[in-house]
């Protein structure tokens, strides 16, 4: 049975591209929570974003190894209903918030690049896996690394990586992930999302295949 391709728009820093991602049929929005990103928001911004969505819009919020206790205080002040861990957190954090937030969803990114092996075993134990190109490196993923990285995750995974208007729907079609991760490619600069490209988005996955089950499913 094929499954709705879950689409979160990242970056988000104003309610009214937040609400324009909702009402185009994004099922979740990202608030970045660390200084050195462009895309960078308050805790108190993200909450005035977050208080403005319908309920069933998720908002996951991205942390660069932040302490525990930081990204709780922040999930509750925010009303997030899950986590982006973008650092090199391990299974202990995993394991905490797990205990204090059983709730919260956690999904983890893993920078994934060429000729470089995935050790499946040491992977963080999540709910769902975001690959993603290495932050020092161009933004995209050819596809065919994609699809050899995602093989043997065994839990469902975003796809990310300068993901475009022009490219997602063969991305989607291609590697068949349970959902997508966008920030950049539908932006007029960073933080700013313009309203043709987030159109011409959705209208690229309307037209690719429903998603396939994956590993992990439940």
């Amino acid at each position: 049975m094929s499954h709705p391709l879950e689409i979160k728009i990242c970056g988000i820093t104003r309610l009214e591209d937040a609400v324009l991602a909702a009402e185009l049929g994004a099922t979740a929005v990202g608030f970045i929570f660390f200084a050195d990103s462009p895309r960078a928001i308050s805790v108190e911004g993200a909450r005035a974003i977050a208080e403005g969505l319908e309920a069933r819009v998720e908002r996951i919020g991205v942390f660069n190894d932040a302490p525990v206790e930081t990204i709780l205080n922040v999930s509750a002040r925010v009303g997030l209903t899950g986590v982006q861990l973008h650092g090199s957190e391990d299974a202990r954090l995993v394991r905490r918030l797990r205990i204090e937030r059983p709730d919260l969803r956690i999904l983890k990114t893993i920078e994934v690049s060429a000729g470089v092996a995935i050790d499946v075993a040491r992977l963080t134990p999540c709910d769902a896996f975001l690959l993603d190109s290495p932050r020092s490196g161009p933004k995209r993923l050819p596809l065919d690394l994609e699809a050899a990285a995602l093989l043997h995750l065994g839990a469902p995974f975003f796809i990310a990586g300068g993901l475009r208007p022009e490219t997602v729907g063969q991305a989607v079609s291609f590697v068949r992930p349970c959902g997508v991760d966008v920030a950049s490619g539908v932006e007029s600069r960073p933080g700013i999302k313009d309203r043709a490209r987030l159109e011409a988005f959705f209208d690229a996955l309307k037209a690719s295949p429903p998603t396939a089950p994956q590993k992990g499913d439940r």
